[in-house]
């Protein structure tokens, strides 16, 4: 261990009571998609605090927050991002801190708010880790891109319009400091009892990529005794969504490709004895190979469109893309040993059991630079009585004790990367 090492350990175990104060009053306080104003303010006011070079804000939709620290010596650009967005979830943990809060949600309405994805132990420990760079800024070499990010979950309940990232990377002022490599976290729910605090990622393409799909069909009203006079949307959209399965089914080559097609909203008809002449149906395509993009994308289209045609319907198609996570093994090579010296062996790991292995649009800026993406370990001992509750649960409850090896891994990851 190196006395940069020693000295990430001393200042991230300093912070530590205060990331679980931040965590904490984000959770009490939780914001939707691109609503996370109280919450981007608080960051911003801290890196103004300890000394962040340049704070910029109200990017990426609006309430995007980058902060960028400076090295004593000249080196790569690291990036660091942690999201920032709530769902829309009523919670049931029945803690101290729990979210009683609503707020209003595109084409829902009024909806309640709650963090059960884990984005305020994310955005806590990035505030933690940028504590511990700066206080580390005479052994920097270069610079730190911290990266809080809104709208990971989508910025409107009826997915209209790019989600947080896709809309960061498209920011001049992220482009104007490009980082050479980007890093990334992710609480990790599925981990064994008994492994808190260890970290897991595996090389390669890990997940799907997605497309996010909205179908509208439109047809023609008529009385429901005079069905012949009517084009039935619900009818048409029945067939469509079964259609859609011989993608998976019949059109992939199962031994180079995964994919799935789930549709999990159908919504259409006015009246039991009225020919639905409009029906919407939402849902995603999913593919592991990501050179396949244009033939499903392509295959997806072709079967919704003829099949809304051979019932006499049209359609209307909207897909936002999101690309897959890609963990570069160079990258990774380099990030073990450098972690593996802070930790010691077997912390950071690529237990596929420990390793982030869902979407998530941090993708969107590992497209330009190689990137890491870890899962970050929140079980519970093996005696405890809370309950192992996956992520967008109503009772979901994270040891927040993983949040100690969160802050020095981001911290190391950017500071040490000029090292090797």
């Amino acid at each position: 261990m190196t006395d940069v090492d020693q000295r990430i350990h001393q200042y991230a175990d300093e912070v530590y009571e205060s990331v679980v104060r931040w965590r904490r009053d984000f959770h009490l306080h939780p914001e939707l998609g691109n609503q996370e104003v109280r919450t981007s303010q608080i960051v911003a006011e801290h890196l103004r605090a300890i000394g962040v070079d340049e704070v910029y804000e109200h990017l990426a939709g609006g309430t995007g927050v980058l902060g960028v620290i400076h090295g004593a010596q000249p080196g790569p650009t690291v990036g660091l991002r942690a999201d920032m967005d709530a769902l829309p979830i009523r919670e049931d943990t029945g803690l101290p801190f729990a979210s009683t809060d609503t707020t209003q949600w595109g084409n829902q309405g009024t909806v309640p708010v709650m963090h059960a994805c884990g984005h305020d132990m994310h955005t806590a420990m990035l505030m933690g880790a940028a504590q511990v760079i700066v206080r580390l800024r005479d052994r920097l070499k270069g610079k730190v891109l911290l990266v809080f990010q809104p709208a990971e979950e989508g910025w409107s309940s009826d997915w209209v319009g790019k989600s947080g990232a896709a809309r960061f990377v498209e920011e001049p002022l992220y482009r104007q400091n490009q980082p050479d490599a980007m890093f990334g976290q992710h609480i990790w729910y599925y981990a064994p009892r008994g492994s808190v605090g260890r970290l897991g990622v595996l090389p390669g393409q890990v997940g799907y990529c997605m497309d996010i799909v909205k179908i509208t069909v439109h047809g023609q009203s008529a009385h429901g005794n005079r069905p012949w006079m009517g084009r039935d949307s619900i009818m048409a959209a029945a067939q469509i969504i079964t259609a859609l399965q011989t993608i998976p089914s019949k059109n992939t080559d199962i031994y180079k490709n995964s994919v799935s097609v789930t549709m999990g909203v159908i919504k259409g008809g006015t009246k039991f004895n009225v020919v639905a002449d409009t029906t919407e149906i939402e849902g995603a395509l999913r593919f592991t190979d990501r050179t396949s993009r244009a033939y499903m994308e392509q295959r997806f289209t072709d079967i919704i469109t003829h099949t809304a045609e051979a019932m006499g319907c049209t359609v209307d198609i909207q897909m936002t893309y999101v690309p897959g996570l890609y963990n570069d093994p160079a990258l990774l090579e380099r990030t073990q040993r450098n972690l593996d010296q802070l930790f010691g062996e077997g912390v950071f790991t690529q237990d596929p059991a420990l390793s982030f292995a869902n979407l998530d649009d941090y993708s969107w800026y590992t497209e330009d630079c190689p990137g890491l993406f870890y899962g970050l370990s929140i079980a519970w001992p093996e005696d405890d009585p809370h309950e192992t509750i996956p992520n967008h649960n109503p009772r979901f409850d994270p040891n927040e004790e993983a949040m100690r090896n969160g802050v020095k891994a981001l911290a190391a990851s950017a500071i040490k990367y000029a090292d090797q």
